[in-house]
């Protein structure tokens, strides 16, 4: 009689909330921003795993899932699938999109199935066993697939999810022989940031012998979660940088290039342009903007927009923006601070009077902030920043911190501490070692770092140098307040 009772109160339950067929429903479900959205999406947010790679696998992997009356995706399965790895991953991808339009039965929200073919480019073939990855190049470090033909191989140990293992080795080809030339040390620091869940976060990142970043540099959670992935070039310079949530949604991805201007009449190359592309996405997957700016200018174009509902408020340069802007952490255990910033946005660029406030009232949770920025074409022109009582005027948003005297002081400094050239180090690289550190909003520093080492006694010695700047220093601000700030030096090694 139990059992009885309670078949008869759940039943009408689970007849409130069935899944509906697309051809059941009144108004299918659909992603908010079309099939495109969800695809671009889709497609930037994959992972291939190696093993997929390395057999060539491509294709499409067809998925079914409940889309919610709330818009989410639950119970993400396979339909058709090309093999474990690859449905796998597709499976995690559609998982991570949670912007759609709900299917409409009588004019309310209901549970309907959804099928989606999930595409797996075909990739560059990789050479990859025991767990290591193997790369060949030319004598210009390009990629070939013909060994014969590769001066230089790069062997990168890796998991099949593409976190690395181990030190990076570089070998030169010698007649018959690979003879190892370079080695990057693996490097892994845990940051005294944690995830919103409250876990550790380590930093895996490969240096060169002169301290150097180099390849990809990781952020993962103590369970293995990627939360960020920024890939280097051969100098050093970050080309790519992705940021995740704590689930592993794609929420921002730069793409840095330095272009060469041609001029408009001579035709000929006239100066060097370094271009970043910032595309953003809500933590649903929905698109959030299209970002570019170009150095030296410094203005930031806002190429597009888009509301959390797939709704385009800028389109062409033109529109009322709604935009999520990041700092860097304020504190050197603080994640970065967002605000929501509202504004016009005429041809690409800022005009007239923007407001911002914090994204979440964990920022400030004792007083009030907000901000009213005015700008023409672009740049900044005056801002007023309110936090609490207090009122500051500014006319740049961020100033980094200074030497008191400025540069030139700081070179006395180093000249005088260093006095000359020093022969002890005959044999020292020329390169230099970076010393980071964070100046306090009194001027005094805080949590000395070496960031770039060259050999241990030499970057004591720069730590030493740097320590004594200790009250030399003017804070840096941001909207008109000194703020804790990261700041780094360099100093010759052959000096020290």
């Amino acid at each position: 009689m139990k059992w009885l009772f309670m078949l008869l109160v759940t039943s009408p339950l689970l007849a409130q909330n069935p899944v509906y067929k697309p051809f059941d429903v009144d108004q299918v479900a659909r992603p908010q921003g079309g099939d495109k959205a969800i695809s671009d999406y889709l497609k930037v947010s994959m992972r291939k795993p190696v093993t997929a790679q390395v057999d060539g696998i491509a294709g499409r992997v067809v998925v079914a899932a409940v889309v919610e009356p709330d818009g989410r995706v639950t119970d993400v399965r396979v339909l058709k699938g090309l093999r474990a790895d690859a449905d796998s991953e597709a499976v995690r991808v559609f998982s991570t999109f949670n912007a759609w339009r709900p299917a409409l039965k009588a004019g309310q929200a209901v549970r309907q199935e959804v099928p989606f073919p999930v595409v797996i480019d075909s990739t560059e073939m990789l050479v990859y066993q025991n767990g290591t990855r193997t790369s060949y190049l030319d004598k210009n470090d390009l990629s070939v697939a013909d060994t014969l033909r590769a001066r230089y191989k790069l062997v990168t140990p890796v998991q099949p999810d593409w976190l690395p293992t181990g030190d990076i080795v570089r070998y030169k080809r010698k007649g018959s022989v690979w003879l190892e030339n370079t080695r990057y040390v693996l490097s892994r620091e845990e940051l005294p940031q944690k995830t919103t869940t409250g876990k550790r976060i380590t930093r895996l990142s490969y240096r060169t012998p002169t301290g150097a970043l180099f390849d990809n540099a990781y952020e993962v959670d103590e369970d293995g979660t990627m939360l960020s992935l920024v890939a280097y070039d051969q100098k050093g310079r970050p080309y790519e940088s992705n940021r995740f949530t704590d689930n592993g949604v794609l929420t921002e991805r730069i793409w840095h290039a330095r272009l060469t201007l041609i001029g408009a009449t001579t035709q000929v190359p006239e100066h060097f342009a370094d271009v970043s592309v910032q595309t953003a996405w809500f933590p649903s997957g929905q698109i959030r903007h299209i970002k570019s700016d170009e150095a030296p200018a410094q203005i930031e174009y806002i190429n597009a927009v888009w509301d959390v509902n797939g709704h385009q408020i800028v389109k062409d340069g033109r529109g009322m923006a709604v935009l999520k802007v990041g700092y860097e952490p304020e504190a050197d255990t603080a994640k970065a601070v967002e605000f929501i910033e509202t504004g016009q946005v005429t041809k690409g660029i800022r005009q007239g009077v923007w407001t911002g406030r914090p994204a979440s009232s964990a920022y400030f949770p004792d007083q009030p902030f907000f901000y009213e920025e005015r700008y023409k074409d672009g740049i900044l022109e005056i801002g007023v920043s309110v936090l609490g009582s207090d009122t500051a005027v500014y006319t740049v948003v961020s100033q980094q911190p200074q030497c008191v005297g400025g540069e030139p002081a700081f070179q006395r400094f180093l000249d005088e501490q260093l006095p000359g050239r020093s022969t002890r180090k005959k044999g020292t690289r020329s390169c230099c070692v970076e010393v980071s550190f964070t100046v306090l909003p009194d001027g005094t520093l805080h949590n000395y770092a070496i960031s770039k080492p060259v050999q241990p006694d030499v970057d004591q010695h720069a730590l030493r140098i740097v320590q004594a700047t200790d009250g030399r220093w003017k804070p840096g601000t941001r909207r008109g307040r000194p703020v804790p700030m990261r700041f780094f030096v360099s100093i010759p090694a052959n000096r020290l």
